[in-house]
């Protein structure tokens, strides 16, 4: 008696809706890996500037060291 309230739903309204939500899961899957990856190139590029940066202060200072007027101040 009951039954008759209650929408009945096809098999394939089932599978349907489990497709929806299956292929939404998937493009979110997606777009985080797709982030992640783009994450990584972000911190991979800062280490590559940081490292620069370092390279620049050794040159400077070596540049600082081999200045002729620094070494006739001594």
């Amino acid at each position: 008696m009951c039954r008759s309230l209650v929408p009945s739903s096809t098999p394939n309204d089932l599978q349907a809706t489990l497709d929806k939500i299956v292929d939404e899961k998937y493009q979110k899957y997606q777009q985080l890996k797709i982030l992640e990856k783009e994450e990584q190139r972000i911190v991979d590029e800062e280490k590559k500037i940081q490292d620069k940066k370092k390279k620049i202060e050794e040159y400077k200072k070596k540049i600082q060291e081999e200045d002729p007027r620094r070494r006739d101040d001594g």
